[in-house]
């Protein structure tokens, strides 16, 4: 088993430099703040420490909407986001029970080492010649993937699990495939569909060298009449007028395939160019779109502030508007002559102008943020532009191009035979054999084209079976109901922790409709006694207690199936709409987890931070995001 020890973040999401020790028994809350105290400020960064990690480790984040160049630290400068230079990268160091010690160092635009990643083993740099040859030995040296990290590591943090109750279907199939590794089934149904694709674009082949040879085997056999006919004695010079009048009737035939061809190579290359101009206009379009809603946002943030401010003055006014007051009748501060009445009286009225006016100030700019927060509704995303008039071009491109093939190879058939037919007559039972042995040679050929027709057709089929086999009504629909008996135990238990005696969390196979009629889908259920009978009728609390009761069976599950699991266990705002009690009974699971293993908690709940063993703070002041242990 690994223990995630020291993650240093070097320009990393918000932080510009900071080192976190994971490797801390008991239980460690994160907590974050945007310019103030306390751990109800989201968009400090806080989330970001568990991120690190997972990038450093598979070059992927937890929370997965952070890819590419997304994780590189932005300043604000000069009334711009940009991203700062020197690099980032993140160094995470695991340790197993044996002492040895794993680092892994993953660098993002960095001006010595771009975006490569490095791998040691107790010091010794074990990285391969390339960055994806290392992600492999990386998975390789650990004995776990980025499932199995996630799964046992940071299974609540991952926003895709936080609520398999209010999933679809299609999302809950999704997610069960890929906590119990059945992509494998997936990749098999594309691989299946893919045979069943080529099978058929293999038929599709047959039948047009089939269509050609028949129609070979029509004309030569047409030709071998005509033979039989002129060696029997008919008018020679007859026969090849009427090849030539078939020539120039072909060649007629040829010159309008191939002005029908150039013109649909023209409609498809005019509708390819729209569509890459479409295309090029979607992507400013949407860049357009972002720049617009970010610069509203920033608008409403800024607004938003400035009201902020203004009854935040308008209570400083307001204390000393009480203090004038105590000094009534009392020696003044200054010249030790008691305050009149009226003098307090005149102060306060100024003061209290003050304060109507810094209120005035503060709706107003309440106002200004939600006139402004209308525009962002009124913001429409663009569409991206379709392909399917390009594709209906190209095929009518490839059907005018056969037809012009197909003429040319009858026009060049043609005119062999008119070249036989022109030399002596002499030779024209030499040229009825030669038309014999062609016309046989057709139809072995014809006849073992059918035969490949009919085996590629058998093929197809079964191709079209296991594409329904490995498919979700399939081998993968019987793997997850076999497994949903483990996943149900392991939720009931927790739920029973969570919620109390006789509280239940199930997940079934099948569905029962209004009509009473059973269907093929995923089911989610939840049971609290004398409380609620399903996870709809539950509170906001109950609800997210069910929903930390399935993520932590799944995680279970998973963690289960590898042979190697990380020792740490890291959640994200799992206490939402949680009451008290709700509260207190998943501490009272996490501080008997943290016992025996390290505990991390993103949270933004001020009840959570007295339970904790170690507190640590991100603080986010506009630039960076800074680090403190309270």
């Amino acid at each position: 088993m690994y223990h995630i020890g020291k993650v240093r973040y070097v320009n990393f999401g918000p932080f510009e430099d900071v080192t976190v020790d994971f490797n801390v028994p008991g239980l460690t809350v994160i907590e974050g703040s945007i310019g103030r105290k306390g751990c109800d400020s989201n968009g400090a960064g806080k989330s970001f420490l568990f991120d690190g990690p997972s990038w450093a480790l598979y070059g992927r984040t937890i929370r997965g909407r952070y890819t590419g160049n997304d994780i590189i630290r932005h300043e604000y400068l000069r009334g711009k986001n940009r991203k700062v230079k020197g690099g980032t990268y993140v160094s995470t160091e695991l340790l197993d029970d044996e002492g040895t010690s794993i680092v892994v160092t993953r660098y993002r635009k960095h001006p010595k080492h771009q975006s490569k990643v490095y791998v040691t083993v107790n010091g010794t740099d074990v990285s391969r010649g390339t960055s994806p040859a290392t992600d492999a030995a990386i998975v390789d040296i650990l004995g776990l993937d980025f499932s199995g990290f996630t799964s046992s590591v940071a299974f609540g943090a991952q926003a895709r699990v936080k609520s398999f109750f209010a999933a679809t279907d299609t999302e809950r199939k999704a997610l069960l495939d890929s906590l119990l590794n059945l992509e494998i089934y997936a990749d098999a149904e594309k691989i299946a569909r893919r045979r069943v694709a080529q099978a058929r674009i293999e038929l599709q082949s047959i039948d047009m060298d089939l269509v050609r040879d028949r129609e070979k085997l029509s004309a030569s056999e047409t030709l071998l009449s005509e033979l039989v006919d002129a060696a029997g004695g008919e008018d020679v010079d007859i026969k090849l007028k009427r090849m030539q009048v078939k020539l120039k009737l072909l060649e007629a035939s040829l010159t309008r395939g191939q002005e029908a061809y150039t013109k649909a190579v023209g409609k498809y290359e005019e509708s390819l160019n729209a569509y890459r101009e479409a295309e090029r206009q979607y992507d400013d379009d949407l860049e357009a779109y972002n720049d617009s809603r970010y610069a509203i946002r920033q608008e409403i943030s800024d607004k938003s502030r400035d009201a902020e401010r203004a009854y935040g003055d308008a209570v400083k006014v307001e204390r000393r508007i009480q203090k004038v007051q105590d000094l009534e009748g009392e020696p003044c501060p200054v010249c030790m002559q008691p305050v009149g009445k009226t003098h307090v009286k005149a102060v306060t009225e100024n003061l209290e102008a003050e304060v109507e006016a810094l209120r005035k100030k503060g709706k107003k700019g309440e106002l200004a943020a939600a006139r402004i927060s209308k525009k962002l509704d009124a913001l429409v995303k663009p569409t991206r532009p379709s392909r399917s008039d390009v594709d209906k071009k190209d095929e009518v491109r490839a059907e005018r191009k056969m037809d012009v093939t197909r003429t040319e190879s009858e026009i060049r058939e043609n005119e062999r035979v008119l070249a036989h037919m022109t030399e002596q007559h002499g030779d024209l039972v030499n040229q009825l054999e030669r038309t014999r042995t062609q016309v046989d040679t057709l139809r072995v050929s014809v006849q073992e084209l059918e035969e490949s027709q009919t085996e590629v057709d058998k093929q197809c089929a079964v191709y079209a079976f296991w594409a329904d086999a490995f498919g979700n009504r399939g081998l993968k629909s019987f793997l997850i109901e076999a497994e949903l008996p483990a996943i149900n135990r392991r939720a009931t238990i927790y739920s029973r922790r969570l919620l109390g005696a006789g509280a239940r969390v199930m997940v079934s196979a099948t569905s029962t409709l209004k009509s009473g009629a059973m269907r093929e889908k995923l089911s989610v259920e939840g049971f609290v006694p004398g409380l609620c009978d399903t996870y709809e009728g539950a509170s906001q609390g109950q609800r997210r207690r069910m929903d930390l009761a399935l993520i932590m069976s799944f995680g279970e599950l998973v963690a289960g199936r590898y042979t190697k699991s990380v020792a740490n266990f890291w959640a994200d705002e799992i206490f939402d709409g949680m009451d008290a009690s709700g509260c207190d009974a998943v501490i009272e699971l996490l501080q008997e987890m943290a016992a025996i293993r390290p505990v991390a908690l993103v949270t933004h709940d001020p009840r959570i931070k007295p339970m904790a063993d170690r507190v640590v703070s991100v603080k986010h002041n506009g630039k960076k995001a800074v680090l403190k242990e309270v």
